[in-house]
């Protein structure tokens, strides 16, 4: 799945579940938040509200959560092999060769440059983080927005001059913004794209962008 066509993807999860995500979006139920979103955080290839849409679209074929750490990832290739018969029984039946996307969720932009890190540090063709910033009209809110993007295009730059990865790996950063103002509440989403180098790429999406 390219950059692109995850942002569709993403997009589309959103305006399907817009109602339900605003309401525990307002209580400030962080938990509850990334349950309804990503899902708990424990092992598991079934309990992914976001996953399990991308698996009915039949845009991915398998998901699995808290997969070594990373909070969601999904992989598209056949598992390792066996190993000359070593391993008797596999806990699991999720061992891809490879990773098709990665996503890393965290509720606030001032702690996200850990997961930006981590994202760096690992292979996948498709790296996600979602995060957030204060709400609209918060002295920091658009602030925060342009210093996390500023921050991902400087580590990823400061990694490609380091150890070069994949040019063909694709990162996405969705950073959401709740806006309270006028009768109802309702969610702006900030997206941007990069290559490896740090460079965004162009887009023809709004920004923000709001389901409602």
């Amino acid at each position: 799945m390219s950059a692109e066509e995850f942002i569709e993807a993403w997009k589309e999860f959103l305006k399907k579940y817009d109602v339900v995500l605003l309401k525990t979006w307002t209580s400030r139920d962080d938990k509850a938040w990334i349950r309804q979103v990503i899902g708990a955080a424990k092992s598991s290839e079934t309990d992914s509200p976001f996953g399990d849409y991308l698996m009915a679209e039949e845009r991915i074929t398998r998901y699995r959560t808290e997969e070594w750490k990373v909070d969601f990832v999904a992989s598209c290739s056949e598992n390792w092999p066996d190993p000359h018969g070593w391993i008797k029984k596999r806990k699991h039946k999720f061992w891809p060769r490879t990773y098709d996307i990665l996503i890393e969720h965290e509720n606030y932009c001032t702690t996200s440059w850990e997961e930006m890190a981590k994202l760096i540090l690992l292979r996948a063709k498709l790296k996600v983080l979602i995060t957030y910033t204060e709400d609209v009209g918060h002295t920091d809110s658009e602030k925060l927005i342009k210093q996390t993007r500023e921050q991902l295009e400087s580590m990823l730059e400061q990694a490609w001059e380091d150890h070069s990865e994949n040019e063909k790996t694709e990162y996405v950063l969705i950073i959401g913004q709740l806006d309270r103002n006028g009768e109802k509440a309702r969610a702006n989403w900030h997206i941007s794209a990069y290559n490896v180098k740090g460079e965004q790429c162009a887009s023809t999406y709004e920004d923000p962008w709001s389901p409602t």
